[in-house]
């Protein structure tokens, strides 16, 4: 796929979710880089201006922006060299960083799995892959149920649902403004969570999570009905500099035809305080939120900007 269709795909949301979205700008970028004619530094300008389009596409996607960030630090240290040169330098970085992804989804779907337990109800939200394939994983030894939100005003709880029930999973969908009653005590005994396991777009230094809107609130009645709450996400998600901005989306997306004076705050995602979350399942194993970013530092030296 080219460089314009990828930036297009995910300005519309037919390339969505963190993990899709830097698999396929890092491809992109590798096959648009064979088309550079242009030598050492000039080479270099050619992709960065690349990367800045693909950057301009989402503004809470750190999996794909710390990948194409790894791109250009191995780029600059090689800044002499011919085209030909340059572009295997930058199509091995861009392999490897994807190697990452593939490897720390292994490591996040066996610790996840691990968590789950016999006959749990587990509560989701929006569509993670990670979280999907955690489940899938888990539900024919231990028999589990999940419920999940529809997520407006997208739907993409509806691709979370379609896909686990193509694989046999017990599911039941909720309305987005149902979720915290449904989590609370006041919706029955037989309508308790076990576990809420949700993805991440994002994570601070300190731990916080910015996921899909909603999250917040899911997050909230967790915590006052004592519902472990966990995120599965790779510590690849950590935002380099700490300035993450929270998406505006487009009014249309929650009503095409409104009233030509009515505003609409369509908020794309929101934040989780860090002291809301029992853990992050990542491929270093379950770390409590603010002890992830000495992992990162440790692990992944390379991630975090000064």
């Amino acid at each position: 796929m080219s460089l314009k269709s990828v930036i297009k795909d995910i300005n519309n949301l037919k390339i969505q979710g963190a993990t899709a979205i830097a698999q396929e700008a890092i491809r992109a970028l590798i096959s648009e880089s064979k088309s550079v004619r242009q030598e050492g530094h000039q080479f270099i300008v050619r992709i960065e201006k690349m990367i800045a389009d693909l950057l301009a596409t989402r503004s809470t996607e750190p999996l794909m922006q710390n990948g194409l960030a790894f791109i250009l630090v191995k780029l600059r240290q090689t800044s002499a060299k011919p085209a030909s040169e340059m572009q295997a330098i930058l199509e091995k970085t861009g392999l490897e960083y994807l190697e990452l992804i593939t490897d720390s989804t292994q490591k996040i779907v066996a610790k996840g799995k691990s968590l789950l337990k016999k006959n749990d109800n587990i509560f989701t939200h929006c569509h993670s892959s990670l979280v999907e394939k955690i489940i899938i994983a888990a539900w024919q030894d231990k028999n589990i149920a999940v419920y999940n939100t529809e997520t407006r005003p997208l739907f993409q709880g509806r691709i979370t649902a379609q896909n686990l029930l193509a694989q046999g999973v017990p599911t039941t969908m909720v309305a987005d403004s149902a979720a915290d009653f449904l989590i609370s005590k006041h919706s029955g005994k037989e309508l308790m969570m076990n576990i809420i396991i949700l993805g991440a777009d994002s994570i601070s230094w300190e731990g916080n999570v910015y996921n899909k809107i909603g999250s917040y609130g899911i997050a909230l009645a967790a915590w006052e009905a004592k519902i472990p709450l966990y995120i599965a996400a790779t510590a690849l998600k950590m935002d380099a500099d700490n300035k993450i901005q929270i998406e505006l989306r487009a009014s249309s997306e929650i009503w095409s035809l409104k009233p030509g004076n009515l505003k609409i705050l369509n908020f794309a995602f929101d934040l989780i305080p860090a002291k809301f979350i029992t853990g992050i399942i990542t491929e270093f194993g379950i770390v409590k939120p603010s002890l992830l970013k000495a992992k990162v530092a440790k692990n992944y030296s390379w991630l975090l900007k000064d």
